[in-house]
């Protein structure tokens, strides 16, 4: 899955304040001290995917006592978007989730309404169009 100078890496704060402030440039409010909370949670749960070394995207993939995952803040940089990058950095941080999980626990994501059919292609549900939070591995 990995191509050649890609690499999938834990982040450390530095790395999450760096997608914060991607984030923020893009004019994405996720809420007050949703990103240091999260890291709080789970310092193991934020990724991100580098390319010779150059950090290009990430997400946050925390888990929850074993039982519990959630999928959010994921970004890619705009100069790699459009190229595959963002669908196999999801999948890789879906996958990483479940490994961290126990067998079934279910894992819940932050998702838009036009990526539907991609979430459903990854084994993810909507539970409710009428709120974003509504996705659901299942």
């Amino acid at each position: 899955m990995q191509e050649t100078g890609f690499t999938f890496e834990r982040l450390d704060n530095k790395g999450v304040e760096t997608l914060i402030d991607w984030a923020a440039a893009e004019g994405w409010n996720p809420g007050i001290n949703d990103a240091s909370l999260f890291y709080n949670t789970d310092k193991d749960g934020f990724y991100g995917y580098f390319k010779n070394g150059k950090l290009v995207g990430g997400g946050s993939i925390v888990n929850y006592n074993n039982e519990y995952g959630f999928m959010g803040f994921f970004i890619v940089r705009p100069e790699y978007r459009n190229m595959g990058i963002g669908a196999k950095l999801w999948r890789i941080r879906r996958d990483t989730l479940r490994q961290r999980l126990l067998p079934g626990a279910a894992i819940g994501m932050d998702g838009v309404s036009a990526m539907l059919p991609f979430y459903a292609r990854g084994g993810f549900v909507g539970n409710d169009s009428r709120i974003r939070h509504g996705l659901l591995w299942v």
